[in-house]
């Protein structure tokens, strides 16, 4: 027995169904006050609105590095607190960058969930169970309920784009803009649709989407498919949830997305780990980055042992040069990319790129060279500007542009990484 959650407009909709083959049979529906249902093991669906969903692309990175350049991006592009937030990720390697998809929704209380999805997937597991996508086809599966209507772009079997929007607002424009390939490309484009499955239960509704996407139409009449214990009245509105019941059993296919982890409750926020404030940069990347690089660890802890016994009255009778010398080597230690000398340096080398008009809030690094720095401007030509300074300083070298997003409100934000030269 599976179950199906959506939850909307301060309601939760569900179903209990049971599985055979490629049909299932509606047990039992029920609507509640969200906190009212105690159903573990639910796969609870959210309206497409109360998700963040967002593609960008990164450079070629080693394993280690990858997974921290992931982490970052999270914590950068998700509108809240990553700690108070169920989010997940799917990341897929293109021909020069990887593509990193980002979900996210504020958390909210549920009682054990088996998953948490955005609710147009509901119309991908009906569609798999029915048989209707072909590996060789583009395929726009369109459901409408009243004026509501929720589309999911299938490019093979692939999930590249949902969209939900009202009928009132315009079918034909909203069909056309839903038939793109978005996630986890590198560039979004229009897909060329091939096959269209329509959920619906009036046979009106395939004469209009006929006219707006020429494909070959699979019209799909929704009650005819939800069989079982259902309600008479508005049997329409069961289909949903019949949807997110059915992805428990395609789970391994679909687990990437969702957003909701059984650890989720104990996660801190990823900003914290990962992320230093501009005026305390000195103080982070030193610590963090000399506790790597030093190789003579017991050399170390002997001169850390001598400074911790240093009492005033011993201070002032040091007569000998080379202890003082000790000292000044521990913070020169090594010529190469990690210390901290090198550290400030780099600093003072974006510092002094920086053009006015062009802010610095984000910077991360690892000892393998590489840096993610991120900020923001007010114009597209600061960046550029910016990146060519700072490659003329002589001290950084394959400076690589992430990304650029601009706003009315937020000026230009930006994302660039470098490696810091030997």
């Amino acid at each position: 027995m599976y179950s199906g959650i959506v939850l909307k407009n301060g309601m939760a909709r569900g179903v209990d169904i049971e599985v055979k083959g490629e049909t299932f049979q509606i047990k039992r529906t029920f609507e509640a006050r969200p906190g009212e249902v105690k159903i573990k093991n639910a796969v609870v669906g959210l309206p497409l609105k109360d998700f963040f969903i967002k593609g960008v692309t990164i450079p070629p990175l080693d394993k280690k590095e990858l997974s921290r350049a992931i982490q970052l991006q999270v914590s950068y592009h998700v509108p809240y607190d990553v700690s108070a937030a169920h989010a997940g990720w799917q990341i897929k390697k293109l021909q020069r960058d990887y593509g990193l998809l980002i979900l996210a929704t504020p958390r909210s209380s549920f009682y054990k969930p088996k998953a948490v999805i955005p609710e147009p997937l509901a119309l991908y597991t009906l569609s798999v169970k029915k048989g209707l996508l072909l590996p060789e086809k583009n395929t726009l599966i369109v459901y409408i309920e009243g004026s509501e209507v929720i589309t999911l772009s299938v490019e093979g079997l692939e999930i590249v784009f949902m969209r939900s929007f009202l009928k009132d607002e315009g079918l034909a424009a909203g069909l056309r803009l839903s038939a793109q390939a978005v996630y986890l490309r590198g560039e979004r484009y229009l897909l060329n649709i091939n096959r269209v499955v329509l959920f619906s239960d009036d046979e009106k509704d395939m004469e209009e989407v006929g006219k707006s996407i020429p494909a070959e139409i699979n019209f799909i009449k929704t009650s005819d498919i939800l069989k079982g214990n259902v309600p008479p009245q508005n049997k329409e509105k069961w289909l949903i949830p019949a949807g997110l019941a059915l992805y428990a059993s395609l789970f391994r296919k679909l687990k990437d997305w969702n957003v909701y982890k059984k650890e989720s409750t104990a996660r801190k926020s990823v900003m914290k780990g990962l992320t230093y404030s501009l005026p305390l940069w000195p103080l982070f990347l030193t610590a963090y980055y000399y506790a790597d690089v030093v190789e003579n660890r017991t050399a170390l802890s002997g001169l850390k042992g001598r400074i911790v016994s240093l009492t005033q009255e011993y201070k002032d009778s040091i007569r000998f040069e080379n202890e003082i010398g000790d000292l000044e080597n521990l913070m020169k230690t090594g010529r190469d990319i990690r210390s901290p000398e090198r550290w400030f340096n780099t600093i003072d080398a974006v510092n002094s790129s920086r053009p006015y008009g062009l802010g610095i809030t984000n910077i991360s690094g690892r000892t393998s060279g590489i840096v993610l720095l991120s900020g923001k401007a007010g114009a597209y030509d600061l960046v550029t500007e910016f990146m060519s300074k700072l490659q003329s300083t002589g001290r950084v070298e394959d400076i690589t542009l992430i990304f650029t997003q601009s706003s009315e409100k937020e000026g230009v934000n930006f994302q660039i990484s470098f490696r810091m030269k030997q």
